[in-house]
């Protein structure tokens, strides 16, 4: 009886972990003998951890500018969902290039410059929970990371020479 009680608690346990959210941060160092890091991070582990942050750390203010223009970006995040796939940005200048697209429920920023190339995928969805979360002038940090919930794939992918720095949800 000991050992069915203990194998129904496994798989619970086994099932639960599989069942969750998780931020995989992937940092490599190039060249020889480059050093590599993957740190998986379960979403519900960094809310609980928050927990036992102090007050203050738990809220983000908002400058007055941001402040100031929250509303036009609300306004602008609720049409993103309604316009067509489609190119917002693109700025090319010395070598750089800087181009922002909506494409399906997803903002998409591209970066290249020399030898540096940034790829970030923003859920719109992610974006209308965060916004939705300033209050009296706060982003209250626990929905920031509770948006990550929205997400999955690729979020930032950072090539810089021989250097990659990436951050998927699982």
């Amino acid at each position: 009886m000991l050992l069915k009680a203990v194998g129904v608690l496994s798989l619970a346990t086994v099932g639960g972990l599989a069942s969750m959210d998780y931020a995989v941060v992937d940092v490599k160092e190039g060249g020889p003998g480059g050093t590599r890091i993957v740190v998986p991070v379960p979403v519900l582990l960094a809310e609980a951890a928050l927990s036992f942050a102090p007050e203050h750390a738990r809220e983000v203010p908002l400058d007055e500018d941001a402040r100031k223009w929250l509303p036009v970006v609300r306004k602008m995040a609720a049409e993103l969902r309604s316009i067509p796939d489609s190119e917002l940005v693109s700025v090319q200048d010395d070598g750089s290039d800087v181009r922002i697209s909506k494409v399906g429920d997803h903002l998409e920023i591209r970066v290249h410059d020399d030898d540096d190339v940034v790829a970030v995928n923003v859920p719109l969805e992610a974006v209308d929970e965060v916004l939705g979360s300033v209050r009296g002038g706060k982003l209250d940090v626990r929905a920031a990371i509770g948006a990550l919930h929205r997400a999955s794939g690729p979020l930032v992918d950072v090539r810089s020479g021989d250097d990659h720095v990436s951050v998927r949800m699982f």
